[in-house]
């Protein structure tokens, strides 16, 4: 915003403003001309006022950026070769937090200016101030929703997803980042795992194949224990977060690209044998694709990989060779054990209520019932430990989300009522099995029927 007129020869822009975010505005041939000149002397004189941010922490610099115009481009590139210093600093908090001009040129896939951003930044500024602008990550209130949840945080991460090859080998080429090692900090995700959690195959085929080995993204690296941990997404690969977020043609093609292998072909007919590591749920933790596609919070898409209309009921027929093989009979003593606590609960009631006053005759049954409630109870408590110890085997979790987690699993099994009943029943079982004679000699006593007190009041 100017109070005076702007002036050059042969052209006057009276006092007015602009917008950055809508650069160039109305302003056209020499009065935009004019005010590019202003606006780059301001920068070289000044360039302190391009480093206050407006109300949502952004600089001027990511205004033009965001702007995504050839002018507004050009004008940001020409204030970057002037005061290199500029294009390294990031969004202030909270709105946009940690976001850099490089994100902004990735998001808009604007590539050819993003290695132009890149090449300024290695040839004017020091190593160690470049390595610390390409590892800034956007952590933000706006990134910390889909879909910017998903695209991994760093710059890298970001030109993966949006298949920038180009600058990405370029960014691996300075030997300052690394496939591997740019974690994100909201979900730990790395650029790998951004690419598969927004299901790009053809970019995860670049990260894992085409590029030179020592370059290449690790297959078998898991996602790490981030600051949004309520997502359970810790300890998942490529694989298992395809899964998680109902990624079908994702998941079917880091299958039949890491997992499967051909035996033999005859014309037509081919036999596959694929590798089950990841997907059965015998392995560590409770990240594998028969635990992900059973979970509460599965999606509807996730759950519906078990019909026959993916993958022709692979996922399925998983599920029914464990049932078959050991399912059944685990399922018959757990389904024995309660009916028997059921059953005996049940002739308990009857018999009991139509006791002669004062027998007692049926404390050992009572007892029975206690044991067998125990068990029951023993056995949902030892279910849930070895729930709570998978998903502490998994990197980094902490012990409050380990502890709600496995306090919403074990909700499905309606443990709380569980517990209520259980409680309920020891308690009768326990005045039921009392010796309470001394009860009616003092109730006696107190009214006047009986002229001894009872040994409790006498003591």
């Amino acid at each position: 915003e100017w109070d005076r007129p702007l002036s050059a020869p042969g052209v006057s822009i009276p006092p007015g403003s602009l917008n950055l975010y809508t650069y160039p505005g109305r302003f056209t041939g020499s009065e935009l001309d004019l005010l590019r000149k202003v606006l780059l002397a301001v920068a070289i004189k000044a360039p302190r006022l391009f480093e206050v941010p407006d109300g949502v922490g952004a600089l001027a610099t990511h205004a033009l950026i965001v702007c995504n115009t050839e002018h507004s481009l050009e004008l940001a590139f020409a204030i970057f070769d002037t005061v290199p210093h500029l294009m390294v600093l990031p969004h202030h908090p909270p709105v946009f937090t940690g976001e850099t001009n490089l994100h902004i040129l990735c998001v808009n896939s604007r590539e050819q200016y993003a290695c132009r951003l890149l090449d300024i930044a290695l040839q004017r500024l020091p190593t160690a101030e470049v390595k610390t602008f390409l590892k800034l990550q956007a952590t933000g209130i706006f990134f910390e929703t889909p879909p910017m949840l998903w695209y991994g945080e760093s710059a890298l991460g970001y030109a993966c997803v949006f298949q920038l090859r180009t600058l990405v080998r370029k960014m691996l080429d300075t030997g300052l980042v690394s496939l591997n090692d740019s974690v994100g900090e909201l979900l730990g995700f790395s650029p790998l795992h951004a690419v598969s959690a927004r299901g790009v195959r053809r970019m995860y085929d670049f990260l894992t194949t085409d590029l030179p080995e020592e370059l290449r993204a690790d297959k078998n690296k898991l996602v790490e224990s981030g600051r949004i941990v309520t997502l359970n997404l810790d300890s998942m690969g490529p694989l298992q977060l395809a899964a998680r977020l109902g990624m079908r043609y994702m998941y079917q093609h880091i299958m039949h690209k890491e997992l499967t292998r051909i035996l033999w072909t005859w014309g037509p007919v081919v036999q596959y044998r694929i590798s089950l590591e990841g997907i059965d749920s015998s392995g560590k933790g409770a990240s594998d694709v028969m635990e992900i596609i059973v979970r509460q919070d599965a999606s509807n898409v996730t759950q519906s990989m078990l019909l026959d209309d993916f993958m022709q009921g692979f996922i399925y027929r998983l599920f029914e060779q464990k049932w078959s093989s050991y399912g059944w009979y685990w399922h018959l003593i757990l389904g024995s054990l309660d009916a028997c606590t059921v059953a005996l609960l049940c002739y308990l009631t009857f018999v009991i209520k139509n006791e002669p006053g004062g027998e007692k005759q049926y404390k050992g049954l009572c007892v029975v019932l206690a044991c067998l409630l125990s068990a029951v109870i023993a056995l949902e408590l030892f279910i849930g430990i070895v729930f709570a110890m998978s998903v502490r085997a998994q990197k980094n979790v902490p012990v409050a989300e380990v502890a709600r987690r496995t306090w919403d699993w074990m909700q499905r099994f309606g443990l709380v009522l569980n517990l209520q009943a259980a409680a309920l029943l020891y308690l009768g079982v326990a005045l039921y099995i009392s010796d309470d004679t001394w009860l009616a000699h003092e109730l006696n006593y107190l009214a006047g029927e009986e002229e001894e007190p009872p040994r409790r009041l006498q003591t």
